[in-house]
Order: structure tokens, then C-alpha cells, then sequence
């Protein structure tokens, strides 16, 4: 079924209970669920994932979440996100840099992806 928070279509027909109607699930994001990203709430009205990335602080550990089927073969997916009024990437190089730009970008993007990251093999002090 359609999430909660989403816009929905009955089908072409007004079920008279006096709700505003829109011609697209866009128009009634842009109007209804303005706080949401608007790739979000199109996704969420028509039961399908955003494929973009956001920033799960549920989460453990220094990573980016992807917006998709967690049961795909993306090691990536994590499924649409529980705060609603998330910012949403293109890629996790974005969500990285702006969500975790403390964090070592290349780890962040690699696992972020679903990639094991290996370290840079550089030195460093340990006290």
C-alpha cells in the first residue's frame, strides 16, 4: 500500500470528502508536503524509491543511505528514509561532502556505496 505522508489517486474519482484534488502526485507534493523533497513525496505517492541519497543518522558509522529497495542486490539500498524531511543527493559523493565533511570523503563515498574500503595505506600517529 501507499505510505502515510504521500500523496494518493482514487483512481480518477473524488471520494467526496472534500479534499483538494491535483492533476499529479506533483502538484499535490509541491502544495500538501512542501517540508518533503519533492522526488520523495513522488516516490512515496506511487509506491516507489527515489534512488537518491541521504544521510541515515540511525544509522551506524560514517556513511550515506540510498534510497531503494533493500531487498535489490544494491549493497547500497537502505530504503526510503524515516525522516521525511530529509535533503536528498544525486550521489553519495554529495551526501558526503555535505552531510559528513569531518569524515574521510573515500571511505564515506566507498561505504556509502556498499564498498569495503580498504584505508589509504598512509601513516599516521598512534599514542
Amino acid at each position: 500500500g501507499t505510505p502515510s505522508a504521500a500523496c494518493v489517486s482514487p483512481g480518477g474519482v473524488a471520494d467526496g470528502n472534500g479534499e483538494t484534488l491535483f492533476d499529479t502526485a506533483a502538484l499535490c507534493c509541491a502544495k500538501k508536503f512542501s517540508f518533503m523533497d519533492g522526488d520523495l513525496c513522488e516516490a512515496r505517492s506511487v509506491g516507489n524509491y527515489t534512488n537518491l541519497y541521504y544521510m541515515d543518522y540511525t544509522t551506524e558509522g560514517d556513511k550515506c543511505t540510498k534510497d531503494c529497495d533493500p531487498a535489490s542486490a544494491d549493497p547500497a539500498c537502505g530504503g526510503s528514509p524515516g525522516d521525511l524531511s530529509v535533503k536528498l543527493f544525486a550521489d553519495a559523493t554529495s551526501c558526503c561532502s555535505e552531510k559528513l565533511g569531518w569524515a574521510d570523503q573515500a571511505q564515506c563515498v566507498a561505504e556509502s556505496n556498499g564498498v569495503a574500503y580498504n584505508g589509504t595505506e598512509s601513516y599516521y600517529i598512534d599514542w
